[in-house]
């Protein structure tokens, strides 16, 4: 049986237990600090909301991106296809061409209707919460006299 010496302990170990074995006793000792990661489909949305084309950013750009800004993308290959796949499902995003995690995607848009529509929804919900901050500055008024 072949034995090996470690660097840093001198310990001989047998040849069967290296590749699981070594590379934990030689690796530098890390702070167990938790690691904070920003989620892959934020990264998705961010690299295709920045895209100026009118088709959308295509797959393969769309990993480069990513691979550009420091991600990881050979390691988390199926991570990223499953998280576009799940905009596409949520209607987060619009596949332009192709199907599956293949092709090309942009943003969805809202139509004017929707546009309008929410709109008017916040501008009625910032009526109620001045209503509400106008009853409760009256009700502090009547508690104070």
């Amino acid at each position: 049986m072949w034995m090996l010496t470690l660097p840093g302990n001198g310990a001989t170990t047998p040849a069967r237990l290296f590749k699981y074995q070594a590379e934990a006793a030689s690796a530098p000792k890390t702070n167990n600090a938790r690691h904070v990661t920003t989620r892959v489909s934020q990264l998705i949305l961010r690299v295709v909301s920045q895209c100026k084309h009118r088709g959308g950013i295509s797959m393969v750009d769309l990993k480069h991106a990513l691979a550009a800004g420091g991600y990881d993308v050979t390691k988390n290959n199926t991570r990223v296809n499953l998280a576009v796949k799940g905009l596409v499902r949520k209607e987060t995003l619009v596949q332009t061409t192709g199907f599956g995690a293949s092709g090309s995607f942009k943003l969805k848009k809202l139509t004017y209707e929707k546009r309008i529509k929410t709109r008017a929804m916040r501008d009625r919900a910032a009526v109620e919460r001045a209503k509400q901050r106008d009853r409760a500055t009256v009700e502090r008024a009547k508690q104070r006299k």
